[in-house]
């Protein structure tokens, strides 16, 4: 059932809020399984072609490296031109309250140490090779 699993969507929706694994009677790494089987889908080429969320991880994990932080803005360009630039239209009365209202900006935030950060994550993805 492996097949199943990786070609649903459940596994794209988890938030990654730990709630699931906090209350896991059995003490089940849920989340943990869960970011398992994302890289499995994509590893198995089962991310439909870079269209919902898998394109959203992968937009989201450039964001990160990019900046060492999330960007809304950043984030949702990057989904939107690596999927559909024109899907992004129904959504600009939407960004422009939220950047009036101050809730989302224009421009990044690079953090202060990211050659560092880019460091660590590169010796993460290193030992997870192994």
């Amino acid at each position: 059932m492996l097949d199943r699993v990786l070609a649903s969507n459940t596994v794209w929706f988890c938030a990654s809020c730990y709630a699931c694994s906090a209350r896991c009677p059995a003490g089940i790494p849920l989340t943990d399984v869960m970011y398992g089987l994302k890289r499995l889908a994509v590893e198995e080429g089962f991310d439909r072609g870079g269209v919902g969320g898998a394109a959203m991880a992968k937009a989201f994990v450039r964001v990160v490296d990019r900046y060492g932080r999330n960007s809304e803005g950043a984030l949702l360009k990057e989904y939107f031109l690596s999927t559909s630039p024109w899907g992004a239209l129904p959504y600009l009365p939407l960004a422009w309250r939220l950047y009036r209202r101050g809730r989302i900006g224009l421009r990044p935030h690079r953090i202060s140490g990211i050659k560092e950060l880019r460091k660590m994550m590169a010796a993460m993805a290193k030992g997870e090779s192994k």
